[in-house]
């Protein structure tokens, strides 16, 4: 699944969200949901963009989504998880968070300069994190 976390990312680390996302999946899902947080793993949490990179259990999905969608705040920060993409493998998933990356950084940024560094450095450590 692609994410984005809609909330202040200086006060936020990829742990805060992975112990909100893990609570969320146990209070509404319950035991079965707590069981089910186990193959969860944040395979990037990019701070500048928001966009959050989760890998779970094909079977898990529907229960994560809705977990994401439900998750109301991280450290006690207001928060919006939104579901931008399902993906079933590394290819496809790498191409889904270029196009986001592009839409965030190339089309909302007005400094076309400083946004193409953004997005360069956004690819690179997404890139670096999944492996080429």
């Amino acid at each position: 699944d692609k994410t984005t976390i809609d909330t202040p990312s200086s006060e936020v680390t990829e742990r805060d969200i992975y112990i909100s996302l893990r609570d969320s999946i146990s209070s509404s899902f319950g035991i079965f949901g707590a069981g089910s947080s186990i193959g969860l793993q944040l395979l990037l949490y990019d701070e500048e963009s928001r966009v959050l990179v989760v890998k779970i259990p094909h079977e898990k999905s529907k229960m994560i989504q809705a977990s994401l969608t439900l998750l109301s705040q991280v450290k006690g920060i207001p928060t919006i998880a939104s579901v931008l993409s399902v993906n079933g493998s590394l290819r496809t998933l790498k191409i889904a968070a270029v196009e986001e990356f592009k839409r965030i950084f190339v089309t909302k940024q007005p400094d076309l300069q400083e946004s193409k560094k953004r997005y360069r450095k956004a690819i690179s450590s997404l890139e670096e994190r999944l492996g080429k």
